[in-house]
Formats: structure tokens, sequence, C-alpha cells
């Protein structure tokens, strides 16, 4: 519902004049590229050497708001269509039938692989050792407290909103248009590493391994022709993680 109200709300906002429109254009590049993967790598590192009391939920309101501008930006310039639906029309990866199905069937078994350790520790109460030492790498950034847990599901739903618009949206647009030109495939894995980076406080493991979730997203996005799955898919991958932090050892999961 609060999505619906959101896009009537970009709907009903008059074009941008083609000068304002370039200038948001070039400021949400820079963002995206240039300023923003710097600028979380300093502030997570300050949460990783001084974890006080509201810090987290700094973190994680600041973070929502400024995903949430972004997109707003990016609905405004060049217009919530390019930014939503996929344009050009689909390309000839997934034009034909049977390629289509392989595609869906492979991204069905990664998707069904990554949901495996959640369903399993809801069965049995307990996560794997190794994913459990990743999430204790992390501890600096995820929550620990009732309030610090609301406000990160509200980031990951954000997050899965706001990043799919940003990323595989208004980026993957920009690089087809302007100023690269790119083929379908370019723009794809070119907007794809910048999402890796984007993540670079999860370490070299965390921005490989977002680029290359960068791509399943974008995938999604040819196949479908919208964002609404990779949104939503976005987001559940994101939320899984409060289930996991339930099912930790106490000592593991303050650490």
């Amino acid at each position: 519902m609060q999505m619906r109200i959101y896009i009537y709300i970009c709907m009903s906002i008059p074009p941008m004049s083609p000068p304002a429109a370039l200038a948001i254009q070039v400021f949400l590049l820079l963002v995206l590229i240039v300023i923003g993967p710097p600028v979380d790598l300093v502030v997570t590192r300050g949460l990783k050497l001084r974890v006080g009391p509201g810090r987290k939920l700094r973190y994680y309101r600041i973070g929502i708001a400024s995903q949430w501008i972004c997109a707003a930006l990016a609905f405004l310039s060049p217009g919530w269509r390019a930014c939503f639906f996929l344009h050009p029309p689909p390309t000839a990866l997934t034009a034909r039938a049977a390629v289509r199905i392989v595609l869906w069937l492979i991204l069905a078994l990664i998707f069904l692989a990554n949901f495996r350790p959640t369903a399993k520790a809801l069965m049995t109460g307990s996560i794997p050792p190794n994913l459990a030492r990743y999430l204790r790498r992390l501890s600096f950034f995820l929550p620990v407290t009732r309030d610090e847990r609301r406000w990160f599901a509200a980031l990951c739903v954000t997050a899965g909103i706001c990043e799919e618009i940003l990323f595989r949206g208004f980026l993957y647009h920009a690089i087809r248009v302007w100023p690269l030109h790119l083929g379908p495939l370019a723009a794809l894995l070119l907007s794809s590493v910048i999402f890796g980076f984007n993540h670079a406080y999860q370490g070299l493991g965390g921005v490989v391994n977002t680029g290359i979730a960068g791509v399943l997203f974008g995938l999604i996005f040819l196949l479908t022709g919208n964002l609404a799955l990779a949104m939503l898919l976005h987001a559940a991958i994101d939320l899984q993680v409060l289930i996991l932090l339930a099912r930790m050892p106490a000592e593991e999961a303050t650490q």
C-alpha cells in the first residue's frame, strides 16, 4: 500500500525540465559510484570502533532516509517508468522461450539454496557454524536490541525497494542511455559491480557476493520487465538475517 502511494505521488509530479533532470542524474551517479562507497566505509568503521548506545539506530535511520530520498530523485528523473520498468523491451538474451525457462530454473535453484539455511534454522533452531561466523564478523552492523531489530527490519525493506530502484532501475537505465550507451548485458554487469562496491563494508567477500546478487536481481529484472519481484526477493533475503540472528547462541549473537 505504501509503495502504491509512493508511486502515485511520483506519477503526479509534472516532468522536470531537461537541465534539472540531467543535474539530478549526474548527482545520483556521483552518489552511487563516487561518494557512497567510501562514505559508508568510513561510517561503518566508526561503528566498529565505537559501539555505543544509539549509534546503530542513527545509522539505520540515516540509511533509510537517504535511500528514500535518492530513490525519489531517481523516480523524478529520468522518471518512474524508466526506473521501474525495463526499457528498451526484453533483450535477445531473454526473448527466446527456451532461454527464459533455463534462466528461471537456474534462478529458482539459486534463491532456494539461499533461503535453505533460514528454513533449516526455523526447523532445527540452530544455524550452520560457517554462517554464524559470517554473522559475527558483521556484528558491528547487525541489531541486538528490540528497537534495533525494528529499525533494521525497516532498513531491509527500504533496501529491497530503494536499492532496486537505484541500481537495477536508474543505474541500469543511465548506463544504457547516457553516457556510455552500453548493451543490456554490459549495463547489467557494470551496475552489479557498482552495487557490490556499495557494500564494501562487508569486506571483499561481501563485495563479491553482493555483486553476484546484483546480477541475479538484474536477470529477474530482464525476465519480468519490472522491479516488483526483484524488490520482494531482495527484501526477503535481507530480512532473513533477523531469523538467523534469533537462532544464534546468545553469547555469539552479542559479540
